[in-house]
Formats: C-alpha cells, structure tokens, sequence
C-alpha cells in the first residue's frame, strides 16, 4: 500500500473511533456512569467467608475465617496452620470452592 492510500486509511480509522466516541457519549447523556462500581469491603468478606466455609466443608476442617486486615483481606492458613496446601484433598477443595471469590479469586 502506498503512502497516499495508507494515510487515508489511518484518517478513515480514526474519524470512525472519533465518531463511534461521540455517538457513545451523546447516548450516555447523564445517565450512564463512568465509574465501575466496586465492590465494598463487606461484600469482599461475605464472599471470602464463604469460601473459608466451603472449604470446611469440603475436606479441610482447619481451613481459618478470613482475617479483615484494614485495606484488605487474608484469605487461608498462615504458613503454621499444619495445613497441607499442596495435598491433593486441599486443591480438590480449592478447585470446588474458588468460584466463590471475588473474580474467581487471587
């Protein structure tokens, strides 16, 4: 493609982005929000509970509550827990409870 046809593309692109923008935003008007809503602490260890409950349930009788660390949540056993997290009953659990967190979880 010569430089010509090649600049043309470009401009063509780029007034099609602009003008998909602009369509957006007027449809918008006021009432579309900007900001994705996050999700709140509560919410967080309702669902990181949940899934320290599973666990529980599936095979992991140790596995500890979730611990509210002020900016974020501790989810699992510290390293002195005695609690085999490679163990093939740990990741059978782990694999049925993690689409309890937060994004299918860390």
């Amino acid at each position: 493609m010569s430089p010509a046809p090649r600049a043309r593309f470009r401009l063509d692109a780029l007034t099609a982005v602009l003008a998909a923008t602009i369509v957006l935003a007027s449809a918008c008007g006021s009432s579309c929000s900007t900001t994705a809503q996050l999700p709140t602490l509560q919410s967080l260890t309702n669902k990181a509970l949940a899934y320290a409950q599973c666990m529980r349930s599936h095979g992991i009788p140790a596995f500890p509550d979730p611990v509210d660390k002020g900016s974020n949540i501790q989810i699992g056993p510290g390293p002195d827990s005695g609690i085999d997290m490679n163990s093939a009953r740990f990741q059978a659990a782990r694999k049925a409870c993690i689409p309890l967190l937060p994004d299918g979880g860390p």
